[in-house]
């Protein structure tokens, strides 16, 4: 999935300007906030419906996918209608200006215009798992994705419509596994979940939002910090600033995307042994997580610092200001991939176990308040790189809270 924006940026800084990337950069915090509200019902309701199977009622669990996919749909509805409704308003707020409007204008009106099955698709992600079908979801975002590249080309390439062609892409893209997912859940009775009659129950849809509140907060953070890197590069080194913060975010999202993966793929059985006492298998499983954090960790960071090159000419190739400053600040930024495993692990754990209000706070601290603050103080002592540090020691920061909650909460959930 993280793959559908970065080929997007791909296809866009070659094919069409470093403006056109920079528009995508700055409306994608109103794209952070569908994607905060997908990702906060579809792992606060795996949570809840993998500790329903493990307490064997199976009835409330199908009753509680239905319901969810439901609020879904219509919660995308609304949100493409208020910002589409808003568009120019909302563009120019988060900085756009006269030679970016239009740019911002097109690419954002037709990804809110798809926002229900954009919803939908990333929420049947977490569901497939909890289903016990991860192989499904694996196999149809990958046809997605596969689909996204081809009509790239096609649309930007071939038929020149720029960063329209770069947006139409995409919700085609996940419009697959929406669809999909809608069809399987509806057809296929023979597994643990599907759609069945349901009574609207307020008091599940606080749980699904308490449960999945850190998932929330990391993408309205996302949103909230994307602006201010983009201010702050603005002011310190101006558009070439956005451009190669941009592609450094860009490598975020896909080197991040291990570490999220493999935390919201076993984090439904977590849920499951949390619901069936089985804290001989949580202890087990717990285990088992470090060593594959660990030599994530590792692996990753050696990888990034091999390709980094790589990736900054991929995005900067036309244009040697934004390589090189992409360049300094991706090696800077390798260094939080050997920290940041740990702490998307830990949020995601607490998450499982329906301990949203701890999964919550480390969630905000990790991507917003640490961050924050390193973004104002740093530049200050150590002028544009400090902007690049930011990440990493905020992650570092994170860490150590990480960590004591860890111990804290360690007999109440009977971790080690």
């Amino acid at each position: 999935m993280s793959l559908y924006t970065i080929v997007d940026g791909m296809f866009v800084s070659h094919y069409v300007s470093s403006n056109a990337l920079s528009a995508i950069n700055i409306v994608y915090p109103f794209i952070n906030i569908v994607i905060g509200l997908a990702v906060m019902i579809g792992t606060g309701g795996s949570a809840l419906m993998g500790k329903l199977l493990g307490e064997n009622k199976q009835k409330e669990a199908k009753e509680t996918l239905t319901m969810l996919v439901v609020a879904g749909f219509v919660l995308g509805l609304l949100l493409g209608v208020v910002v589409n409704k808003n568009i120019i308003t909302l563009i120019h707020w988060l900085g756009s200006s006269s030679v970016l409007d239009q740019y911002c204008q097109d690419y954002l009106s037709i990804q809110m215009s798809f926002a229900p099955l954009f919803v939908l698709q990333l929420m049947f992600q977490y569901f497939f798992v909890t289903a016990g079908k991860p192989q499904i979801g694996l196999f149809i975002t990958m046809i997605g994705g596969i689909l996204n590249v081809v009509l790239d080309y096609l649309f930007i390439v071939s038929f020149g419509l720029g960063i329209s062609g770069a947006a139409y892409a995409t919700v085609c893209g996940y419009s697959i596994p929406a669809l999909f997912g809608l069809c399987y859940f509806l057809f296929v009775r023979t597994g643990y979940l599907y759609f069945v009659r349901f009574p609207i129950s307020w008091k599940v849809v606080k749980q699904v939002c308490i449960n999945g509140s850190s998932e929330m907060v990391i993408n309205l953070s996302l949103a909230i910090t994307t602006f201010l890197y983009n201010i702050q590069m603005m002011a310190y080194v101006g558009t070439s600033g956005v451009a190669a913060i941009t592609i450094i975010l860009y490598a975020q999202f896909l080197l991040n995307a291990v570490f999220l993966g493999f935390s919201n793929g076993i984090a439904p059985m977590y849920s499951y042994y949390y619901g069936s006492q089985d804290y001989q298998q949580i202890r087990k499983l717990l285990k088992i997580s470090g060593i594959m954090i660990l030599c994530f960790s590792i692996f990753i960071f050696v990888f990034a610092n091999m390709v980094s090159s790589t990736i900054c000419y991929l995005f900067s190739s036309n244009d040697l200001e934004v390589y090189e400053l992409s360049l300094v600040g991706l090696r800077l930024f390798s260094f939080s991939l050997l920290i940041v495993g740990v702490n998307i692990f830990t949020s995601s754990l607490f998450t499982a176990l329906n301990d949203g209000r701890v999964s919550a706070m480390l969630s905000f601290f990790r991507t917003f308040f640490f961050i924050t603050v390193c973004l104002y103080v740093l530049p200050i002592y150590v002028g544009v790189n400090g902007i690049f540090l930011a990440l990493p020691i905020g992650e570092l920061c994170t860490l150590f809270l990480s960590v004591f909650q860890l111990f804290k909460n360690r007999r109440k959930y009977h971790l080690f």
